[in-house]
């Protein structure tokens, strides 16, 4: 390793004390994008005995992974890239990780400012490129003796502050570098001020440590809510997705000491044997009865975390216009539907804590019998159907993937209508399966490079359940399934198009609908599966599924799992099934 005392030359001093105090700040590793401006950078990295580094050539999805890297771990990841486009590239995974609430630090090399606006070969405008997406950005000059390198110190201390906290979010450092980029002796050599680093170089801290951010509620709000609460006669527990194993056992203490019906989102990680006894099970669904209206509807509703998936939830939120109090981080509106009456900017797991040992003595409620009677039917409606079935469906390959999970698993969503799927049906055999998905901007950019992330940070197994467009997308992200343990499954719903716009209006448009929404491109994955290395099953019914997620998830070599499914008869089978959801609720009804 080259210390930034013995560093050949001043870029790599520079380089060395950037790489040194991100690892003092407790990054989660490092991901490269090769280039040769951020050489210095990049060599830093790579050679510091402490650094976690990733490398892969395609940096949007060098991007992604970072962010799959910090939303597992918690800790900001940092991405490197060198000037020009590549640091473009990194906009779509930027644009998520701030609605997500993601700590991103983007590390960008570029040219001297000699260099800039003069038509110089690789080289745009790069700060600001990323307009308001980042939290804090900042650009510092090439490298000089003049300045005093605890300036690059406190920079990359601002920087990690930034990143994280209630309003976690991404970063944009760019750093300007002059030639010599490779480490060789250059014009001027180190130490440069050196003494004054004599401190930090004997601690293991950071320059500048920033204290943790520390939010409560007030005495007002606390009493004010209690009271909501205490004398509330029709109230409804709302969780959004949920960040780590302490947010979801404080919403699982808090449910069973409120007693209220609960409707949590998929991303919640409430489900499994040990979900709270309130929690609707099928609480997308029971909306899908149109006189749940008349039957019951909350006054008060407590909604923790993040947002959700449930456009039907969404939706009777919004008609029911209760009182509504949101618990999240951060100090964003993050109201879709402009229905929130009260907000607390406290972390989820510390307001769950409070309230829940504020109940103590206090009869728990009990969810209304017409929300109990309605999900009872909708269960064993769908044991029913599934027990019918003689073909391999994507909701039953959903229920598959969820039911198989090994406990301790994280289960990433794609977007579009695996998160979806998921969501509506799905419900794990074991407790402590984690569900993710990238539903900030909901895109299909990146899903299995985020996987992939998530897996290099997890220790644990890792299955990714996507659609045919979103593996296609991504396609080159399937190198990185090589460089990380444990090994990350991959299944594939493929029905060779759009599937989610049958279920819009625009399916309506015969005209233009294959060609411009449904895109049917023809094309299968075991090439792809064969040219990237990876184990290839493409199992034909629901035991084979089965049987092939048990063989992958024992294997010690990611796979590839190709569910192949046709457009038109998926969507005929969700028309069935609602169908019979509804009757079976009709039937159910107290």
């Amino acid at each position: 390793m080259t210390t930034p005392a013995d560093a050949p030359n001043i870029n790599y001093q520079w380089a060395g004390l950037i790489v040194e105090e991100l690892i003092r700040c407790g990054v989660a590793g490092f991901v490269i994008s090769p280039g040769s401006r951020n050489s210095p950078l990049s060599i830093s990295a790579a050679r510091h005995p402490a650094a976690r580094v990733w490398v892969h050539f395609d940096e949007r999805g060098a991007a992604f992974f970072a962010l799959g890297l910090a939303r597992q771990s918690g800790r900001p990841a940092v991405l490197i890239c060198t000037s020009g486009s590549a640091v473009a590239n990194y906009l779509p995974a930027a644009v998520e990780a701030s609605a997500s609430q993601i700590p991103l630090l983007i590390v960008s090399a570029d040219r001297p400012p000699e260099l800039i606006d003069c038509g110089a070969n690789q080289a745009i405008e790069q700060p600001g490129i990323f307009g308001s997406y980042v939290r804090w950005e900042a650009t510092l000059p090439c490298p000089t003796p003049a300045i005093d390198p605890a300036y690059v110190l406190t920079t990359v201390d601002q920087a990690v502050a930034r990143c994280v906290g209630g309003n976690a979010g991404p970063v944009h450092l760019n750093f300007m570098f002059r030639e010599p980029l490779a480490p060789v002796a250059g014009p001027d050599a180190p130490p440069h001020n050196g003494a004054g680093l004599t401190r930090w170089r004997e601690t293991a801290a950071p320059w500048t440590v920033h204290g943790v951010e520390s939010t409560r509620l007030s005495d007002h709000d606390q009493a004010g809510i209690l009271d909501r609460v205490q004398t509330c006669a029709r109230g409804l527990l709302v969780f959004g997705a949920l960040r780590d194993p302490a947010e979801r056992a404080a919403a699982r203490a808090l449910s069973e000491a409120l007693g209220w019906p609960v409707l949590a989102d998929v991303c919640a990680g409430l489900r499994g044997p040990g979900a709270p006894g309130s929690l609707m099970r099928w609480g997308d669904l029971i909306l899908l009865d149109e006189t749940i209206d008349d039957a019951w509807t909350p006054e008060f509703v407590i909604h923790i975390g993040g947002a959700l998936t449930s456009k039907r939830t969404q939706q009777a939120l919004e008609r029911w216009r209760p009182a509504y109090l949101r618990v999240c981080l951060g100090g964003t509106r993050r109201d879709p539907g402009h229905i929130v009456t009260q907000r607390c900017n406290v972390a989820p797991a510390d307001f769950c804590a409070w309230l829940a040992a504020c109940l103590t003595g206090y009869p728990p409620g009990a969810p209304p019998a017409a929300w109990r009677a309605r999900d009872a039917a909708c269960d064993a409606a769908i044991a029913a159907w599934e027990a019918q079935q003689t073909g391999l469906t994507e909701i039953g390959a959903a229920r598959i993937v969820a039911n198989q999970a090994p406990e301790g698993s994280t289960v990433f969503l794609g977007n579009s209508m695996p998160v979806r799927l998921a969501d509506s049906y799905a419900w794990p055999d074991r407790d402590g399966v984690a569900f993710v998905a990238n539903r900030g901007a909901s895109g299909i950019d990146g899903n299995l490079a985020t996987a992939a992330g998530l897996t290099a940070a997890s220790g644990g197994p890792v299955i990714a359940l996507v659609g045919d467009l979103t593996a296609l997308h991504d396609l080159n992200s399937l190198a990185l399934l090589r460089t990380i343990s444990p090994p990350l499954v991959v299944v594939v719903l493929n029905n060779d198009g759009g599937g989610i716009f049958h279920h819009l209006p625009i399916a309506a448009e015969h005209d233009v609908f294959e060609r411009c929404f449904g895109t049917p491109h023809g094309l299968r994955f075991g090439e792809a599966a064969a040219q990237f290395g990876l184990r290839y099953a493409n199992p034909s019914g629901a035991e084979a599924l089965g049987e092939a997620l048990d063989l992958a998830l024992a294997a010690s070599s990611p796979t590839l799992i190709e569910v192949t499914l046709g457009r038109n008869a998926e969507h005929a089978v969700h028309l069935d099934l609602r169908a019979r959801l509804r009757e079976a609720m009709e039937q159910a009804r107290p």
